[in-house]
């Protein structure tokens, strides 16, 4: 007689916390490697040839965990519909959302949002955004009056999703 609940897809609270956290992290230490304007390229494999990206969402949304992982999967899933929400209604943002999401919920750690009061709130929403910009200041590359024709070129073409008649503009 086999069993309906099983430990491999009930977790507690704290499990589950846990869990989440991770995804979290895992998601947005890779989503931050795409932020910026030269930010540092993605690979990915999808059984098949490796694909490369700039772009944080393309990148999230090929992240996989294994079969067996059902608890990132669905976390991760999530995350992809909520950045998905965010590119619909604002035509970007996905990467920085997942990346603010991560980073402000490792300066909140183990507070309790109900407990914290609005000040405390809104110093805790400035530390992650200094996180944030720091991050991505970590992985820029600041370019010479010389590269700039040659960066815009590069940035024009990455947006376009290589149109090259756009990015030579």
């Amino acid at each position: 007689m086999s069993r309906a609940i099983t430990a491999t897809n009930v977790l507690g609270a704290s499990e589950y916390k846990s869990k989440v956290n991770e995804v979290m992290e895992f998601a947005g230490k890779t989503v931050s490697r795409t932020i910026g304007p030269c930010a540092n390229t993605s690979i990915i494999e999808e059984m098949g040839p490796l694909v490369s990206s700039k772009d944080g969402f393309h990148t999230m949304k090929r992240i996989m965990f294994a079969p067996s992982d059902t608890f990132a999967r669905n976390i991760m899933n999530v995350m992809v519909r909520m950045s998905h929400r965010m590119v619909s209604l604002v035509g970007d943002g996905s990467s920085s959302a997942v990346v603010a999401a991560w980073k402000f919920g490792q300066t909140l750690g183990e507070s309790n949002l109900k407990n914290v009061r609005p000040r405390t709130l809104n110093d805790l929403a400035n530390k992650t955004i200094d996180a944030i910009c720091q991050k991505i200041e970590s992985n820029s590359i600041t370019p010479s009056k010389e590269d700039m024709p040659d960066v815009m070129y590069k940035t024009a073409y990455v947006s376009s999703n290589g149109d090259e008649k756009f990015a030579s503009m």
